[in-house]
């Protein structure tokens, strides 16, 4: 019965899924870390308002003198 559950598609076919989907998981990450190095849009990885965005950055970020936009 071993070997019925090895070469069992149903059994085998979650894993494939499964292995295939973390792959594509790791090349999102890595796209998405090339697209905040400026390789994409600002609007792609902002998902708030610029007007939210610069307040929120004059709130976190001390230096004023680096917001200069």
């Amino acid at each position: 019965s071993d070997e019925e559950s090895e070469s069992d598609p149903e059994l085998r076919e979650p894993q494939v899924k499964r292995r295939r989907f973390h792959s594509s998981d790791k090349k999102r990450m890595k796209y998405e870390e090339t697209d905040e190095l400026g390789r994409g849009s600002d609007e792609d990885i902002i998902p708030f308002a610029e007007e939210e965005y610069e307040s929120i950055n004059c709130e976190t970020m001390p230096q004023t003198e680096f917001v200069s936009v």
